[in-house]
């Protein structure tokens, strides 16, 4: 009987660790766009990790005349 308490113990640990460690690195992410500083269009958040999350953190803004938009991401 000691061995079935170890076991599912084990069992149960090792699920919730591999659930934990495939959503760490996740963020919700919107596009953004800005004219001279002011805000002024927002799409809706989508969720993003790992290489994903990586990828469009580091998207640089693109700028064309005076509106910049950017991933803002937390």
């Amino acid at each position: 009987m000691k061995k079935f308490y170890i076991f599912t113990f084990s069992m149960i640990t090792l699920g919730l660790s591999l659930y934990s460690c495939g959503k760490t690195d996740c963020k919700n992410c919107e596009v953004v766009t800005y004219e001279n500083g002011t805000e002024i269009s927002r799409q809706s958040a989508v969720e993003y990790c790992g290489d994903d999350l990586t990828n469009i953190e580091n998207q640089p803004p693109v700028v064309i005349g005076n509106k910049k938009t950017i991933y803002e991401c937390y």
